[in-house]
C-alpha cells in the first residue's frame, strides 16, 4: 500500500468504530431496535438485518480501496441512511421521539463522516505537495 492509500490512525479510529458498533447492533439486536424506534412489522427487522450486513460490506471494502474512496464510501452510506430515516418518518406519527432521534443521528454523522473525509483529503494534499518542488517566479 503507498503512501497515498494510507487513512491516518486517528481517520481511521473515527470512521470505523462507529461502523463496527453499528454492524453489531443492526446484526446481533435488529429486533431490539426495531421495536425501539416504533416498527412493530417483521419487514423492519428483516430490514435492520440486511443493513446491519451494507455495514459489514463497507468496512470489508474500506480495507481493499485506496483512501480518497473510502472515506467516500462512508459518507455516501450515511446519505443513505438519513434517506431512510425520512423515509421511517413519513406517514407515522412525528411524535415518536426515538424515530426523530434516529434521523438526527444519521445526520450528525453524515456531517461528521463528510467533515472528516475533507479534512483528510486536505491533510493528504498537503502531505503530498510538502516534497514538491516549488517553480520560481
Amino acid at each position: 500500500m503507498s503512501q497515498d492509500d494510507r487513512v491516518s490512525r486517528p481517520t481511521f479510529w473515527l470512521m470505523v468504530v462507529p461502523s463496527v458498533l453499528l454492524a453489531a447492533l443492526f446484526l446481533l439486536a435488529p429486533g431490539a431496535l426495531t421495536r425501539r424506534l416504533g416498527l412493530r412489522d417483521p419487514r423492519s427487522t428483516t430490514l435492520a438485518r440486511c443493513l446491519g450486513v451494507r455495514q459489514v460490506a463497507v468496512l470489508a471494502a474500506f480495507v481493499r480501496r485506496p483512501a480518497s474512496a473510502r472515506l467516500w464510501m462512508f459518507v455516501a452510506e450515511d446519505v443513505m441512511d438519513v434517506a431512510l430515516s425520512l423515509l421511517l418518518l413519513r406517514g407515522r406519527p412525528p411524535a415518536h421521539a426515538a424515530r426523530r432521534a434516529a434521523l438526527v443521528v444519521a445526520i450528525g454523522l453524515t456531517v461528521a463522516d463528510l467533515l472528516i473525509t475533507v479534512l483528510a483529503r486536505r491533510s493528504a494534499r498537503r502531505v503530498r505537495t510538502r516534497g514538491a518542488v516549488r517553480p520560481r517566479r
